[in-house]
């Protein structure tokens, strides 16, 4: 509760930051070409539950090799995923970018934006089953400090953009890189931290289709509230 009161008045400053820096417009391209990729986000919102959920359940009652084949699983998924997004926001998501889309003539600086939110999506992805792990290993405290040092880190991108170049196309695609860079340093650390501390965090390929049907299954209830509420929310944009 502590770190979403901190996150939540960090978050409203940033803001403010943020549209003084970019001003409306550009703050209005990167929140819709960013958009275009987010729409999907219900999907890792909704596997990061079920992952969670399998993890527990895993670690009470099956032991480390169970555990273990349902990370394997989950990361192999979260593969699956991330190809299926990359390919159709190159494709379509880039198509409709250029050719439907009114990014007021700003249109390099928008194609810009829209790949560093496909790679910031993607590491979000990515990420989900080792920040499952951490949360069903009850390790809050790890939780809490990374997603405060995000916070904290975007206010300071916020900052820094604001004694950049005057120029707003160039603060616009720093802006967007620089929070990318964030999303990998946030995919590293997760990364480094179950490998170093949990054994059962070494990735190899696998598919189990039985396994696969039970987690989707659970998935897929939550995934009904949540893509509701994406499209309700991202579909302004």
């Amino acid at each position: 509760y502590f770190r979403m009161v901190i996150m939540t008045f960090v978050g409203l400053y940033t803001s403010r930051v943020i549209i003084d820096s970019l001003g409306q417009t550009h703050f209005g391209i990167y929140d819709a070409v960013g958009a275009i990729v987010t729409m999907v986000s219900f999907i890792s919102t909704t596997m990061s539950s079920a992952c969670q959920r399998f993890y527990s359940y895993e670690m009470e009652r099956n032991g480390m090799e169970e555990l273990r084949k349902v990370f394997c699983i989950s990361m192999t998924v979260f593969f699956i995923l991330t190809a299926i997004i990359l390919l159709l926001s190159e494709t379509a998501g880039s198509w409709y970018l250029v050719n439907k889309m009114d990014v007021n003539g700003e249109i390099e600086a928008a194609k810009w934006v829209f790949q560093f939110s496909i790679l910031s999506f993607s590491l979000q992805i990515l990420r989900v089953p080792y920040m499952g792990m951490v949360i069903a290993r009850e390790k809050m405290k790890i939780f809490a400090y990374l997603s405060l040092f995000e916070a904290f880190a975007a206010l300071g991108i916020a900052l820094f953009i604001s004694h950049t170049a005057d120029d707003k196309n160039a603060r616009l695609v720093l802006y967007a890189g620089l929070m990318s860079g964030t999303q990998i340093v946030m995919y590293l650390f997760y990364w480094l931290y179950c490998r170093l501390f949990y054994r059962e965090c070494r990735f190899r390929f696998m598919i189990d289709k039985d396994k696969f049907r039970e987690i989707f299954s659970y998935a897929g209830w939550n995934m009904i509230g949540a893509s509701a509420n994406v499209l309700k929310s991202q579909g302004i944009n």
